[in-house]
């Protein structure tokens, strides 16, 4: 082991308590009694300390506020003395606490050089034989002769720095990692440092809030507490420590569901077998020893299987080699060879398919049953396809991201934004959110990675499965979580060691599906029942005012509570060149949505059928997916549908799915567009349809109607037949207004996440809450 060069023994420090006699003479007199006892009173900061730092490492020491960190780093420097024990320290010592300190104002530049080099310990002769390089390191040559008064703040921590950093520190006393200068200099800066951490002969001890610079920098650290040393040891572990036990403190209700088992594989999006085997280390969460894992190759472009394997889980490695594929189990210990697993053949591969078209397919099984949701891993056997992945991922998250976007170039290195929710679909507000969120960020510069526990094939090599986050998560790292409906994993997720961004969808009321689907009904009331557990979050943003006005007790100290429309950018649909799509000729009302009890399909019809009885030519064209989701309600918007009489019937058309494309050539053409939603506190339809200078007439969402300008807007009745009259008269007395001007770019809700971002890296975690 390395030689100590710092060491200390039974340290105790102590402070005056100076509470009365800081409050001037009034305050002493009047307090005359504890003034005088005050007197004799000290504060203690750290009792009876020992431990050391040895030559070449790197320590840090972490904390609360008023630990005793900075003392410590003035005890070693040698500017404060223990009250009891000793301090010994057996190099020189730099301090890089505040730089420039000792700074004459009155002295130029050079001549501060010298006088802050022999503070430092050095003679003259040594300052001197280096003070070229400080001046070339500063950047400040034709500043040099001025005197320092007339420096900027940057200019002066740069020459501080630079007399530090090349006078070739022995032990060197961090404060916090200062940002020094413009961006250059700041690399410049950095570089410098790293290049101390290399030398053996230079110690560095560093106090820092920044948990990722501590686990980055550090080889060992100490968490001070209560005045003591409650843990010493390698960096990572101690951080970690400290990480768990200053986590919010919260019970779970019983009312919420166990965690499902769920698949993970190690979080990588690509299996790239260009080069040889693919490594995938395969687990099983939340279930019993009885699962077994599905892997399914298939042609991801028509969905249909190549090959497949049942394995139990562990780690393996796919080959390709010669049009014919291999899944290995690699061995744990020794020097064993991979062991190949039976393989079941299920259809040709055809090797000259199109490139980026293979996915691997996982699931878990019980009994030969599925019992998790499917996940999706890209696959390439060639170049040419591992390309082609990187263009899908690209396209899809640059898509709904909307570049360009500038570059944020103070954002910590280091720093990975982990998108989560329990659901991400490409069709679901939700989903197209959290893509775009992903997507945004990466445009930014920002890295950004998607996790869920149920994602679809659409978003292989984008979306991980949500165990790898529990994984993998880096405490530096942020959350940013979509909530929207009972989460079992939310209990895990507020255990990571990392900030955490709670992002609101609002939460409907469960009687608006208690006939249609009643145990969705009753996960709605569980998922209130987990409102509590926001207090564990570091901030929040929500879709709407009335949204956060349901959560916002739960952050009444949090640094960051606002709104943002959950759309990266609303024009993106305007931007597009419409693709047609088949349309009845004439006039025709738009409904767009999801056929789920929420929006009200049924009622949708009903409106139509009576506007029909006034308006012969009118047509209807209703865009609505995820009837399979729930059932009933689908099956009811199909009875509606076939008892409508045969006349009306025909003016009706129905699509399940369309592209976006598709979609903005309906908006374009389209009269007005109906929505019948009951409680929606953020309508995309609305919002997208107010991009096209589409009217829109609205019942029973008041937050749609927030969204609207007075001049397009119609506010419905109660009733389809009083509906049908309002709309009838809109359509007769107003044509519709020509097509909005699209800005070339809306950064309202990229500026407000960023800004969010930024707010939460710089607050200090939040305390922690008992639930």
């Amino acid at each position: 082991m390395s030689e100590a060069v710092v060491n200390f023994k039974n340290v105790t420090k102590s402070y005056p308590s100076y509470y009365h006699l800081t409050g001037g003479i009034k305050t002493f007199i009047f307090h005359i009694y504890s003034s005088i006892h005050e007197l004799y009173q000290r504060r203690l900061v750290l009792e009876d300390l020992s431990f050391d730092i040895y030559k070449g490492e790197s320590f840090g020491f972490i904390g609360r506020n008023g630990a005793g960190k900075s003392t410590l780093l003035g005890l070693i420097a040698g500017v404060l003395q223990p009250d009891k024990g000793k301090v010994a320290v057996h190099d020189r010592v730099s301090p890089l606490l505040e730089l420039g300190a000792g700074f004459h104002p009155e002295l130029t530049g050079r001549e501060n050089i010298m006088l802050n080099g022999v503070l430092l310990g050095l003679t003259r002769v040594e300052v001197q034989e280096h003070f070229q390089e400080i001046i070339d390191f500063s950047e400040l040559q034709d500043f040099i002769d001025q005197p320092v008064r007339t420096y900027s703040s940057g200019m002066y921590a740069k020459l501080g720095f630079s007399v530090v950093a090349t006078l070739k520190p022995e032990i060197l006393l961090v404060d916090e990692i200062l940002s020094v200068g413009d961006l250059a200099f700041v690399r410049k800066c950095d570089e410098r440092f790293q290049k101390f951490r290399g030398d053996p002969n230079v110690t560095i001890v560093l106090v820092s809030h920044a948990l990722e610079t501590i686990t980055k920098v550090c080889d060992r650290a100490a968490w001070i507490e209560n005045k003591r040393i409650r843990i010493i040891g390698p960096a990572k572990d101690v951080v970690k420590e400290y990480f768990n036990a200053n986590q919010p403190k919260f019970t779970v209700p019983d009312a919420i569901h166990p965690t499902p088992p769920h698949v993970c594989w190690g979080g990588t999006s690509l299996l790239d077998c260009t080069r040889g085997p693919a490594k995938l280390s395969l687990r099983l969460n939340g279930g019993t020893a009885d699962l077994h894992l599905r892997a399914t190759l298939i042609h991801w472009a028509d969905g249909t299987p190549i090959c497949e394997w049942s394995v139990v889980p562990q780690t393996v490695l796919l080959s390709y080699a010669s049009n014919d594929w291999t899944l290995a189990a690699q061995p744990e210990t020794g020097n064993l060879s991979p062991i190949s697993l039976p393989r079941e053949d299920l259809g040709p591969f055809r090797p000259d398919n199109a490139a980026g078209s293979l996915a691997l397919r996982l699931r878990g099984e019980l009994h030969g049953e599925p019992c998790t949701p499917d996940v999706w891993i890209a696959v390439a056997e060639r170049e040419a396809a591992r390309q082609a992945w990187d263009r899908h991922r690209g396209e899809i998250l640059l898509r709904l991201g909307r570049p360009p976007l500038p570059h944020a170039p103070f954002w910590p290195a280091g720093v990975t934004v982990r998108v989560v929710a329990r659901t991400i679909e490409p069709r679901d507000t939700v989903g197209n959110f959290a893509v775009g969120v992903a997507g945004m960020l990466t445009a930014c510069g920002i890295p950004a990675r998607l996790y869920a526990y149920q994602s679809c094939a659409a978003l292989v090599g984008i979306v991980s499965s949500i165990g790898d986050l529990l994984e993998t998560i880096q405490p530096q790292d942020v959350i940013f979580y979509h909530y929207f409906s009972e989460d079992e994993f939310l209990p895990q997720i507020l255990g990571l060691p990392c900030k955490k961004l709670l992002y609101f969808h609002n939460v409907p009321p469960s009687d608006c599906f208690r006939d249609d689907n009643p145990a969705f009904a009753d996960a709605l009331d569980r998922s209130r029942a987990q409102f509590p557990l926001f207090f564990a979050f570091d901030g929040v943003l929500a879709n709407s005012r009335y949204s956060l006005s349901a959560v916002e007790q739960y952050f009444q100290a949090a640094p960051l509570r606002d709104v943002c429309p959950p759309c990266v950018d609303s024009y993106r649909l305007a931007r597009l060149t419409p693709a047609p799509v088949e349309l009845p000729a004439g006039n025709f009302l738009l409904w767009v949505g999801r056929l789920v009890p929420l929006q009200r399909p049924e009622l949708a019809l009903e409106i139509f059928q009576a506007l029909s009885e006034q308006m012969p030519d009118i047509h209807f064209v209703m865009v609505g997916g995820g009837g399979q989701d729930f059932p009933h309600c689908g099956q009811k918007v199909d009875s509606a549908i076939k008892a409508l009489p045969a006349g009306i019937h025909a003016r009706l058309l129905v699509y399940e799915s369309l592209s976006d494309a598709q979609l903005a050539f309906l908006y374009r053409r389209a009269r007005l567009l109906l929505c019948t939603s009951v409680h929606e506190e953020f309508c995309l339809s609305v919002l997208e349809a107010r991009t096209f200078g589409l009217p829109v007439a609205t019942c029973g969402a008041q937050a749609a109607r927030k969204q609207l300008d007075t001049g397009s807007a119609l506010s419905l009745p109660a009733t389809p037949r009083e509906a049908a009259n309002a709309i009838a008269a809109k359509l007769t007395n107003t044509r519709r207004s020509p097509s909005v001007a699209v800005p070339a770019a809306d950064d309202t809700t990229v500026a407000s996440l960023l800004e969010g971002l930024f707010t939460l890296l710089r607050a200090e975690p939040r305390k922690p809450v008992a639930g």
